[in-house]
C-alpha cells in the first residue's frame, strides 16, 4: 500500500498582502457637517472597489451612518457604512468610482 506524504502548509489569510496600505481620513457627516469634534479619524484601507472599500478603524460605526472619506490624503468620497465588525467597516460609495480614480489609488498616485 502506498502512503502519501503532504507537506505542512500555513493556514490562509485574507490579510497578507506585501503592499503598504494607503491611510484614509473618516470624518462623520450630519447635518451637513462633520461629526464627532469636527476631527476626521484615521483608518487603513483594507480593500477597495469602485463600488465601496473595507477600513480598520478606531471606534464604532453603525450601519446607515453617513462619512466623507479623504482616500490617500487626496481625493474626497462620500459613502455609507454598509456593516461593522471587530473594527473593521464596510462602506458604500455614493457614486460609484471611475477606473481612473481607481487605479491612481491603487497604484500609489491617489
Amino acid at each position: 500500500m502506498a502512503t502519501h506524504r503532504y507537506r505542512a502548509v500555513a493556514s490562509a489569510n485574507i490579510d497578507c498582502r506585501q503592499a503598504e496600505r494607503l491611510f484614509v481620513a473618516v470624518g462623520r457627516v450630519g447635518d451637513g457637517e462633520t461629526t464627532g469634534g469636527g476631527m476626521p479619524v484615521e483608518a487603513v484601507l483594507r480593500d477597495i472597489s469602485p463600488f465601496g472599500c473595507r477600513l480598520a478603524v478606531p471606534g464604532s460605526y453603525v450601519m446607515g451612518e453617513r462619512l466623507v472619506l479623504r482616500i490617500g490624503g487626496g481625493m474626497e468620497v462620500s459613502a455609507t457604512v454598509a456593516w461593522g465588525t471587530d473594527g473593521v467597516i464596510g462602506c458604500r460609495f455614493d457614486q460609484s468610482m471611475s477606473r481612473t480614480a481607481l487605479r491612481q489609488i491603487t497604484l500609489g498616485r491617489g
